[in-house]
């Protein structure tokens, strides 16, 4: 670490500094209503607040610590904090929040990182088999200072005009809840303001369990999958036919007769050809039609 400087005092600091500037309308949070892209719309001007902010403070400037904004859209953080000597790197998440329900914690990169120390991009992890495998060759219980970072700001004032900005991070989260649609996690803000004193290897144990329950949760939906339609479907396979046609090259699938859904035909009407459609009037004036044989009485609706 650079000096006695700590990820603590360089967060405090740049906290303090967002919710003053936050009060006093030096930045303006864009409110879509939408977690993801509130936090995505502020990004920026955040970013390069606290970046003027850390060339200005003499911490930041003794220490020689800067903020920046990864170059990619695609990064699994939205800016980083480091010295340059290299000792201090900080990935930062931030969260724009009304910190009333659960928002979503979706970088599982941020997670590799903090249980690693290793750069997700430099191990180029792209499936689930990867990254499990390389997770668990790489996991660090002890001389590993990595974290993931959150810095959470809150949509809405609180009741003496001032906004609401704290920190944690991932291995200081209290509470955590699986979630299968977009793993790793999901959290409410509003259990996570203080932090969780654990040891390291407490966190990791207590996050790689709710991972679990996340990817069982996932799991579960290809179960039902298995049990009811899987079924269903082998059985329209096992009667599928492969017809060729010249529409781009490519092969044609379609169900022979004995898989085909029967649709019951409608028998034809016989009619007598002499018969001549006549249009009467109800009682109610409205009209219809009726088919009647010449032979019978005509009456002129007028």
């Amino acid at each position: 670490m650079s000096g006695d400087i700590t990820p603590d005092k360089i967060l405090d600091a740049i906290t303090d500094y967002l919710s003053a500037a936050l009060a006093e309308n030096i930045i303006t949070l864009h409110v879509s209503g939408n977690p993801q892209s509130d936090s995505l719309l502020n990004q920026k001007p955040i970013a390069d607040t606290l970046r003027a902010f850390a060339m200005a403070h003499p911490l930041f400037k003794e220490y020689g610590i800067v903020v920046e904004v990864p170059t990619s859209s695609r990064s699994w953080c939205d800016f980083i904090i480091r010295s340059l000597d290299g000792r201090l790197w900080l990935p930062i998440n931030l969260k724009v929040s009304s910190c009333d329900g659960r928002d979503d914690l979706s970088s599982k990169d941020g997670l590799f990182f903090a249980l690693t120390g290793l750069d997700p991009e430099v191990m180029a992890i792209r499936s689930w088999e990867a990254y499990c495998k390389a997770l668990a060759s790489n996991i660090r219980h002890n001389d590993c200072a990595a974290d993931y970072y959150y810095l959470v700001v809150r949509k809405n004032r609180t009741g003496d005009g001032n906004v609401e900005v704290f920190w944690t991070s991932l291995l200081n989260l209290c509470h955590v809840h699986p979630n299968g649609n977009r793993p790793p996690f999901q959290c409410r803000w509003a259990e996570n303001r203080e932090r969780a004193i654990r040891t390291r290897s407490e966190a990791i144990a207590y996050l790689l369990g709710t991972l679990e329950v996340t990817l069982i949760r996932r799991a579960n939906a290809l179960t039902s999958f298995s049990n009811h339609l899987s079924p269903l479907l082998r059985k329209w396979e096992a009667g599928v036919t492969i017809r060729r046609h010249r529409t781009g090259g490519a092969d044609v699938a379609s169900l022979d007769d004995s898989t085909k859904p029967k649709v019951p035909k409608r028998r034809p009407v016989k009619r007598n050809p002499a018969e001549i459609e006549v249009r009467t009037r109800k009682g109610d004036g409205t009209i219809h039609d009726r088919r009647r044989h010449p032979s019978q009485s005509s009456r002129r609706i007028g």
